[in-house]
């Protein structure tokens, strides 16, 4: 989705949304105990892979009347039967690193392209340095992981300065570990106040921990218990509503703003400093802030990463220049946030300079202006880039917005709420909408049919990619088709005896190249000729993407059938929460002749795993 927005004035109230980080962490911690009921949640795509981790771990999460009623595994976690989706949640691999190393087997975790990409190294050593074991299957500190234990606990030694939740993830598991776990701060903690989240939390579930001389400590078998437990307000999804406010609002109220460990409460402080006119009620948790001329500002944002996108739009319309300080830490978001706004904020007609660890901003030398700008893929770049869309001359387009979904769901329903001129748009399509396939597979030497009607039926044969025809399967319940090398070539379709005569599909994925079929047929399964991972799991990740929308997608191969069946049963198994064997069975109840033998992606993490 891309989203088209134009200067408007905001009034209103708008209630801020639960916290993510709160949020992930009461459903670990109640999955860690026997269970609990967690008030006000935010469900969104990162938490859900949360729950779906607690899930695979032993435990159940059911959402009941804006509640989720957990039931836990007490401390003592089951090797999950599948691979261990993240899908583009960091918090989520982080937790369920440290929970896997409690497990007596292995765990496979992974995560889209982005998650793969960003660092893990720390942690798995501190794994191996507690009694567990952790790797890369890459050998490069990043996902997909192989996870194992029993994690028995002790002393690990880890940077602070990569990521905080590396001392969270250690933290939380260390309780449920038998000698505890002592952390030691190689170097200084970035991001400290999501710790003292952490301290808050683990003391509201009855878990004991504290920070150290030279880091942080928790003592072994200790229960999580706790029955209830409410989720307060997120100010990092806050601080886009203020902004939004402190920028284009006559009069914006945001309702559940109660005071918490959370570090970015500094975005009132900042905008304080800035000469926005905001005020808080504590007591009652209400923000209220209103138009105002802005100054510009040095700030770091050693602890609060998550507050630059935010504080760049602001700095793009100040006076002056704002020095985003402390900042290099950022660049190991869902995508490197520095340049990110760097370059958006740019051609949006602002001046910036960007610096290794510092971005500065020269408001004074800016005149924003509409185009179009790229959210990254990144739910936090999306929607401080919305936010300029406000003040920008003309309309600002934001693509990718449909990525708000992983902290603030209700994002522009919230803004359209305020007044906010905007309008939402679904992606072009690859083909126009096409044709319809019921009864797939019948083995039937009959011709062909292709009747023209509004539920087109086409009857196929099961010949595999050596049919010199196109062939389609369709796979399960959903507008899901399997194809060969000819099934979305348009020479092959514009045959007069094609069955897909002047048909073609919404969406259209080819998962492989001649040169690069990834069929069983090399040997070993490792990288090389042949054998392209990250293309492989790129082709996973666009058949997630298009599967959740609304169309019919065909994944088919340029060489051999093996690669496009395992990201179509990978897709499903991950989509529909689903082991990957009982994903294949209904792609070969379609398709009997496809064979990744038998489960080629899962095979290849394991055996990667095992060469590192």
């Amino acid at each position: 989705m891309d989203v088209d927005i134009s200067p408007a004035p905001l009034r209103g109230r708008a209630r801020a949304p639960p916290s993510k980080s709160y949020t992930h962490r009461a459903i670990l911690a109640a999955g860690y105990g026997n269970g609990a009921t967690v008030h006000e949640p935010l469900v969104s795509a990162d938490t859900q892979a949360t729950m779906r981790a607690v899930e695979a771990f032993g435990g159940s999460v059911e959402q009941r009347d804006g509640s989720l009623v957990i039931e836990g595994f007490a401390g003592e976690p089951t090797v999950p039967e599948a691979v261990l989706d993240c899908a583009n949640s960091g918090t989520t691999m982080r937790l369920a690193t440290t929970t896997a190393a409690l497990t007596d087997g292995l765990t496979v975790l992974t995560g889209d392209d982005s998650l793969r990409s960003r660092p893990q190294g720390p942690l798995l050593r501190a794994v191996d340095q507690l009694g567990g074991r952790a790797d890369s299957t890459r050998a490069n500190g990043q996902a997909p992981l192989v996870v194992g234990g029993p994690m028995t606990g002790g002393t690990a030694a880890i940077p602070g300065d990569v990521s905080s939740q590396f001392v969270t993830a250690l933290l939380m598991a260390g309780a449920a570990t038998d000698a505890g776990v002592d952390i030691a701060l190689q170097t200084e903690l970035r991001s400290a106040p999501y710790v003292d989240i952490t301290l808050e939390l683990l003391d509201d579930f009855g878990v004991t921990a504290r920070q150290t001389g030279r880091g942080f400590s928790v003592r072994g078998r200790q229960r999580y218990r706790a029955e209830e437990y409410t989720v307060p307000g997120d100010f990092s999804s806050v601080s886009y509503l203020l902004a939004a406010g402190a920028l284009a609002g006559e009069s914006v109220t945001v309702t559940g703003a109660q005071p918490s460990a959370q570090g970015d409460q500094a975005i009132v402080d900042a905008l304080d400093r800035m000469g926005g006119a905001v005020e808080w009620d504590r007591e009652a948790g209400e923000l209220s802030v209103s138009r105002s001329d802005l100054e510009g500002i040095e700030v770091s944002v050693a602890d609060t990463p998550d507050l630059l996108p935010t504080l760049a739009v602001l700095g793009a319309a100040a006076d002056g220049t704002t020095a985003i300080t402390d900042c290099e830490h950022v660049r190991y978001k869902e995508t490197d946030r520095v340049t990110a706004m760097a370059e958006a904020l740019d051609r949006l007609g602002a001046s910036v300079e960007e610096e290794t660890d510092r971005l500065l901003v020269h408001g004074g030398a800016s005149d924003l202006e509409g185009a179009t700008v790229d959210g990254r893929r990144d739910h936090r770049v999306v929607m401080a880039l919305s936010v300029a869309g406000l003040v920008a001359e003309e309309q600002t387009t934001v693509t990718g917005a449909h990525h708000v979904d992983v902290s603030f769901p209700n994002f522009f329903d919230v803004l359209a709420d305020l007044g906010a001129d905007l309008v939402r748009r679904q992606d072009p399509r690859v083909t126009r909408p096409g044709v319809r396939f019921n009864n797939p597979g019948r083995l039937s030497e009959d011709r062909v049919t292709n009747r023209q009607s509004e539920d087109q039926t086409v009857f196929v044969r099961p010949k595999g990619h050596v049919e010199e025809r196109p062939v389609v399967r369709s796979i399960g319940d959903r507008a899901l088709y399997l194809g060969n090398r000819l099934a979305a070539d348009p020479d092959s379709l514009a045959r007069a005896d094609s069955p897909l005569e002047g048909e073609t599909f919404e969406f259209v994925l080819t998962v492989s190249q001649d040169s690069q079929p990834l069929t069983t047929h090399h040997r070993p399964l490792a990288d090389g000729p042949g054998n392209s991972w990250p293309r492989f799991e790129a082709a996973v990740d666009t058949a997630r993407r298009l599967y959740r929308r609304d169309g019919s997608l065909l994944c088919h191969c340029k060489a051999g059938i093996s690669r496009s069946t395992t990201v179509v049963a990978t897709t499903i198994a991950a989509e529909e929460d689903r082991p990957f064997r009982a994903a294949l069975d209904t792609v070969h109840e379609a398709r009997p002749h496809a064979m990744p033998h038998p489960a080629l992606h899962e095979q290849a993490v394991l055996y990667l795993a095992a060469q590192s």
